[in-house]
Formats: C-alpha cells, sequence, structure tokens
C-alpha cells in the first residue's frame, strides 16, 4: 500500500490524468474523468493547421484557431491529456486565412473546418457584364472569369470623343477609368488598346499609315499630281511643258514599299541650242528613291550615254535606270554629234519637242515610310 493523493492507495498511481482520490474510488488508483484536471496536469496545446471556421464579413472569411491555453486542456477520462482534436476547434478566430470574393466566390462549406483548408467555389452572378471607360475606349467586359474578378483595363493613353470637327482645330477631353485623356493621332481614326494606348483604327481621307506606327498616326498624304501607272500618265497632258531656259519640280512621297510615281513632262525646241534635258533630285527623304526615264512611250528607254553621245548620269547596266540625275552635256551643241562648230547641236536635240515619262521608285526595297522627294527638270 502507498500512500498517494493524501489517502492510502493500492499503488503509487503517478500517471498523468490518474488518481487515488477520485470520488467513489478511494484508495484505488483512477483515471480522472473527462474534463476536469484538478491538479493541472495538461499544459497548452498547439493548434497550427485547424480551423475555426467560416464567419467575419458576409459569413465567408475563414479563420485558424488560437492555440489551446493550459486553462483549457483537460483530462480526457482515459488516463491522458486532451489532444488537439478535441480542444481547437473550440478555441477562438485567431487569423482569417481566406475571404471569398463577394461577387465571383462562394464558400465551400465543407472545408474551413477541423484540418480541412479552406475553398472558395467559383460562382457567375447573372447578368455577368460590366462597362468600362468611355469614349473610343467604352468596351464591355465580364464581372467574373472563373471565379476571378475582372478588372477594367485603363485606357493608358489618350482617346478621343468624334466631334465632326477639324481635328487639327478642335480636341476635347475625356475621362476614362477616373483619368483625363487626349487623343491625337493625326489624320486617324482611333480605338481603344487598352495597356497599348490609343491605336490607328482608320485613316482619314486619302491618308496612310505605311510605317504601321500607332504613335505619328497616319502620316502620309499621297501626292495628287503624280500617277501610279504609265499608261494614265501616257494619256494624260504633261504636267510641265517647258521651253528652252525653262524648269520646274516634280514632287512626291513613296508611301508604300511598291509605291511609284509616273510623271509626263514635255522640253520645247526653240530653233537656238536645241532643247537640253536636265533631271536631278534637290530633295530626297530617302537614298532609296530613284528614278527611271522613258521617251515618247512607255517602253522605250531614254538616250543614254552608250546608245548616244551627249548624256552624263549615272544608271543600271548602261540604261537611264535606277538614276539620281539625267541630263544633256553642256558642251553637246559645240564639241559632240560629229559637229566641229557651235551649229546649236540640232543634229543631236532638233526634233520639235520631246516627251518624257519618268517613273520614281524604291530602288532598294527598304521598310515603307512616307519618303518625300523633288526633282528639278530644267530645259536648257
Amino acid at each position: 500500500m502507498a500512500c498517494t493523493d493524501g489517502v492510502c492507495c493500492n499503488s503509487s498511481c503517478g500517471g498523468a490524468c490518474q488518481a487515488c482520490n477520485v470520488a467513489g474510488s478511494l484508495g484505488t488508483c483512477t483515471n480522472i474523468p473527462a474534463g476536469r484536471d484538478p491538479a493541472s496536469e495538461c499544459g497548452a496545446v498547439t493548434c497550427t493547421g485547424w480551423y475555426q471556421g467560416w464567419g467575419g464579413t458576409n459569413a465567408d472569411q475563414c479563420f485558424t484557431s488560437q492555440n489551446a491555453p493550459a486553462a483549457a486542456v483537460d483530462c480526457n477520462g482515459a488516463g491522458s491529456c486532451e489532444t488537439a482534436a478535441q480542444v481547437c476547434p473550440a478555441q477562438p478566430a485567431n487569423t482569417m486565412v481566406l475571404d471569398c470574393n463577394n461577387t465571383c466566390q462562394v464558400k465551400n462549406l465543407s472545408t474551413c473546418t477541423g484540418m480541412v483548408a479552406p475553398v472558395c467555389n467559383a460562382f457567375t452572378p447573372m447578368p455577368n457584364t460590366q462597362s468600362c471607360n468611355s469614349g473610343v475606349c467604352q468596351q464591355n467586359i465580364p464581372l467574373c472569369t472563373a471565379g476571378v474578378p475582372q478588372t477594367c483595363p485603363s485606357p493608358m493613353s489618350p482617346t478621343r470623343r468624334d466631334l465632326r470637327w477639324p481635328r487639327q482645330r478642335l480636341r476635347r477631353m475625356v475621362t476614362d477609368n477616373g483619368g483625363a485623356a487626349l487623343c491625337s493621332l493625326a489624320n486617324a481614326v482611333e480605338s481603344c488598346g487598352g495597356a497599348s494606348g490609343c491605336q490607328v483604327a482608320s485613316c482619314e481621307g486619302s491618308y496612310l499609315n505605311p510605317n504601321l506606327v500607332n504613335a505619328d498616326g497616319c502620316e502620309c498624304l499621297p501626292e495628287i499630281i503624280g500617277t501610279d501607272a504609265c499608261a494614265t500618265a501616257l494619256a494624260g497632258g504633261s504636267i510641265h511643258t517647258l521651253t528652252e531656259g525653262q524648269s520646274n519640280t516634280l514632287v512626291g512621297n513613296l508611301a508604300t514599299t511598291m509605291d511609284g510615281d509616273w510623271f509626263r513632262v514635255t522640253l520645247n525646241n526653240g530653233g537656238s541650242p536645241g532643247y537640253r534635258t536636265g533631271l536631278s533630285f534637290s530633295a530626297r527623304s530617302s537614298t532609296d528613291i530613284v528614278f527611271d526615264v522613258y521617251q515618247s512611250d512607255c517602253t522605250t528607254l531614254a538616250t543614254y550615254t552608250g546608245g548616244r553621245p551627249g548624256t552624263l548620269c549615272s544608271g543600271t547596266s548602261s540604261q537611264p535606270r535606277n538614276l539620281t540625275s539625267y541630263s544633256f552635256d553642256p558642251l553637246e551643241q559645240t564639241g559632240q554629234c560629229n559637229q566641229v562648230v557651235p551649229a546649236g547641236g540640232t543634229q543631236c536635240n532638233s526634233a520639235t519637242s520631246r516627251t518624257y515619262l519618268i517613273w520614281v521608285h524604291r530602288f532598294l526595297g527598304t521598310a515603307p515610310t512616307c519618303a518625300t522627294y523633288t526633282i528639278n527638270v530644267v530645259n536648257g
């Protein structure tokens, strides 16, 4: 016999949650009834991984359980202290670990309990659309996609209302997604590209966007004095008709890689030194721009060094093609065409007039730009 817990006991009774003075069993080592811990033998219990349940705002927030302090842990009636499974579910809420979206999600009631992690199920509201931004950036997008709320895209760059006024004179501020913006893509009808900003949807009038860059809008207005086909230029009147001593210019631009401009000019013979041709670039925005010279029709290349004396130019394969200049030698009237005395060059350029067809085009096929040029045309 041993004296334990103030009574004579049939054993030393040293186990946790056991005593010899349990009512009804005095003198016998007996398990302490569940829910009691008279000797404060049980300590605190960690509740990591345990969930207290759904609660909070709209009852759709999941919280973990607080750790159980020693005062909350008793004997379990089986000769040991209560376990986490017995005390953690009853502990107060600790930290919120998941908040279901009020519009696009609903709580899964079989989760956020015991040691089952919380889950929010996808929910599709009806109607599932929202209107975003305004002006050219106005668009409708879903409220929810697979349980994920959708945010209106920010225009990020100017947008503009079409007010049917001259675009270079009138602009109006509009508000998109809370921010003021002004769109001014030149000569263009804009569309909104979200984070990409304003984009060229189409060009106004005859304007083109050869470089495909949105920032400068539709930057190119094709010339109206040239034509795209030789037959059209040949059938039409001459753009310039020049007598000896006169000059003028041909002005245009090449908007695409394959773009080409045809011009018809006529040089008349005044009967003294005869017509004398001079063609050269006075300006060109790209060295890729060159010209070919035809005379009388669309197949006959103009007279050229090698074919007859008296011309100076730098072409391709001894032909007046891919030129930057074309001109009769200033000394032609006195020193060429078998003339030995100043006779006015009548044997070389004595025709009443000469019609030229000039084709301006790209030679190297560089990327398209609005490439401008000016060609001086001189007679004499």
